[in-house]
């Protein structure tokens, strides 16, 4: 074996002496800084009722007459239900999974460097940057979406080079599936990348196809059990935000709105996407090219639905992207110094949020049109190390009592924390349509100041005795046959004929009711 071939080995195993010094840096950091801005999000705590009522044998549903999907992000779910099957708590649970998955994503990072000091690189940004640390943890798919799309870089990567023979080729389209349960909209930043892998393997036309198959079949499969349980192939989280009535431009306007937000809180996030775009475009890697596509058609996708109310949210994962692009790109020294000190300049105004962080964190300020920083906004109330109640984790005794309640939840937000302080024998109506089947396909009330991910309905006259009685009562004579349909694909028996008409019905119309 040559001298070459030995230091490739060691560079690809991280055996050597600087990769054991820079493992142990970016886990003892990671470490520190993950558990020191640890947090649970009210978004989660909806998702974290739905795991609950799973649990505790009442299924996976919000309120526990009407199976409703009030999660996007399946997978994730699934996780947190399962690990809460051993009777651990719900809120530990998601700490804990969050704290864990982070850890491999850094762990990841270092994995497909192609230096130890790329990968040091490429791991401080993740923790240096906020829209990565904040959502590192939260209780939110981030952390699971972060690591699925690394796997994809590390698997096809591998699958490119000369004598891989393209053997595990149908890993793919399945890491491609389990992105789409992570969270839908992930395909898009995949997909480019997966595709030219899928077409430059080395493998026949026949492997090829049949490579498909995993991918297709998770996404087939959840999609058919989505349709046959809630009655939908999208959560009902997708129907409330989508179907807002607000016109394309305002959307597009907020979305800039939404990156501009971002540099101001935490340049260093963008920055490291323009500039892992800019380092695939000069380098004219077509695998980086690739994966710089699933960035930007990503980010246009953002852009285009408005972007989202928490601060950050939505880049994490191309961050995580264009991440993966540095730490594979060789550079100069003449390059890679100054794009080092430039990126700890933009580091600088986020460190009281991110190194400095610490129990008294808290930032309750909005920007425009109410985008938050969320964990600031939350910390002190829902923050692991926060001076808070010492019981604020606690969780009621889930168990319905014999006279159940109808709650309703007032304005939009908050809606996690008070349905779980509920309990499972409250209807929790959500006017925001979040985890309501009818509500979320009204037109919302949408005023000059509409905030996104808040859009307001009205309680149509009689909906309220509709659900303490159990009788749809509703006052429009319209909407009282559409809630007929809703009632029947949500609350009737699985497999019936009506049922199931019912549902084809329902899905032929547009996203909201008619």
């Amino acid at each position: 074996m040559t001298a070459g071939r030995r230091r490739s080995r060691t560079r690809r195993t991280g055996s050597g002496p600087a990769w054991v010094a820079v493992t142990a840096i970016v886990l003892v950091l990671g470490a520190v800084m993950v558990v020191r801005t640890a947090w649970v999000s009210d978004d989660a705590q909806i998702t974290l009722r739905s795991v609950l009522n799973l649990v505790n044998g009442y299924g996976p549903v919000f309120n526990l007459d009407e199976r409703v999907q009030a999660y996007t992000h399946p997978l994730w779910f699934g996780l947190l239900g399962l690990v809460s099957l051993s009777g651990a708590n719900v809120f530990h649970v998601a700490l804990g999974l969050g704290i864990t998955v982070t850890m491999l994503v850094l762990v990841t990072v270092l994995r497909i460097a192609i230096t130890p000091w790329h990968g040091l690189a490429g791991a401080l940004v993740l923790l240096f940057s906020r829209a990565s640390l904040d959502y590192a943890t939260s209780g939110l798919e981030n952390p699971l979406s972060h690591l699925l799309v690394l796997l994809l870089v590390l698997v096809g990567t591998a699958i490119l080079e000369p004598a891989s023979r393209g053997r595990r080729l149908a890993l793919v389209p399945a890491l491609v599936g389990l992105l789409y349960l992570s969270r839908p909209d992930l395909v898009l930043l995949a997909l480019p990348f997966a595709a030219y892998v899928w077409l430059r393997a080395p493998v026949g036309w026949g492997t090829r196809w049949k490579a498909v198959v995993p991918g297709a079949a998770i996404v087939l499969g959840w999609t058919l059990f989505s349709v046959a349980y809630y009655g939908f192939p999208f959560p009902t989280t997708a129907y409330a935000k989508l179907g807002n009535g607000i016109p394309r431009a305002e959307l597009v306007d907020h979305g800039l709105q939404y990156l501009w937000d971002s540099l101001t809180r935490d340049p260093l996030t963008l920055a490291v996407v323009a500039a892992a775009v800019a380092l695939a475009v000069v380098a004219r890697s077509w695998p980086h090219l690739w994966l710089a596509a699933g960035i930007l058609a990503y980010l246009g996708y953002v852009t285009w639905i408005g972007g989202d109310f928490m601060s950050g949210r939505f880049l994490s994962a191309p961050l995580v992207v264009a991440v993966a692009i540095i730490v594979r790109t060789p550079l100069r020294p003449s390059v890679a110094i100054p794009l080092v000190a430039v990126g700890v300049v933009l580091a600088v105004p986020a460190l009281p949020a991110t190194l400095l962080s610490g129990p008294d964190f808290a930032n309750e300020s909005f920007g425009t049109r109410g985008i938050a920083d969320e964990r600031g906004f939350y910390y002190q109330r829902w923050g692991l190390l926060a001076p808070a109640d010492p019981d604020r984790f606690a969780v009621p005794e889930w168990q319905v009592p014999a006279t159940r309640r109808v709650e309703v939840v007032e304005g939009c937000g908050l809606l996690g924390t008070r349905s779980i302080k509920a309990g499972p024998g409250s209807h929790v109506v959500d006017p925001c349509g979040l985890a309501d089947p009818l509500l979320a396909r009204l037109e919302p009330v949408v005023g000059p100041d509409w905030r996104m991910g808040h859009f307001a309905r009205e309680l149509p006259e009689g909906y309220l005795q509709s659900l303490m009685t159990g009788q749809n009562q509703l006052a429009d004579a319209d909407l009282r046959a559409f809630y007929d349909s809703i009632r029947l694909a949500t609350r009737g028996p699985l497999f019936t004929a009506e049922r199931w008409a019912a549902i084809a019905g329902l899905n032929r119309q547009t996203i909201t009711a008619p």
